[in-house]
């Protein structure tokens, strides 16, 4: 399946070089990047890997999403890290821990070279008392 990303930058082109007095030129740039980074074997593979490695916090009963963000590497490694929005340090921290522990991505690549790209990623893990 591929995946089209449209990354639109906005450039005004310098009065001088078009001679005209006004912001309204604008040149639209689109890249599309196919595949998008994702899990070796799927999304529903993350989310089963997500399943068996969280071990929820015991201390606190909060239940909530933790979004958490990373990058994926060229080479597929997962770094920067960080949450993007969370609920509780506890959950917060077991969002972190798990994310590192999951194996090297399939990094994006370039629709029309095919060169491995890095990209920035946000997943939710949803914590839920049983």
């Amino acid at each position: 399946m591929k995946y089209a990303v449209t990354l639109l930058f906005l450039y005004s082109i310098s009065q001088s070089l078009i001679g005209q007095n006004d912001d309204t030129d604008k040149i639209i740039c689109t890249v599309i990047v196919a595949p998008m980074a994702t899990f070796p074997r799927g999304i529903d593979s993350m989310y089963s890997f997500l399943r068996n490695n969280i071990t929820y916090p015991t201390q606190d009963d909060v239940e909530g999403t933790v979004y958490i963000g990373f990058d994926v590497e060229e080479d597929g490694l997962l770094t920067n890290i960080r949450i993007k929005r969370g609920i509780h340090p506890a959950l917060d921290e077991e969002a972190i821990r798990v994310v590192r522990l999951m194996p090297k991505w399939i990094p994006a690549a370039d629709a029309d070279t095919k060169k491995p790209l890095k990209t920035h990623y946000t997943i939710p893990i949803k914590f839920r008392l049983e």
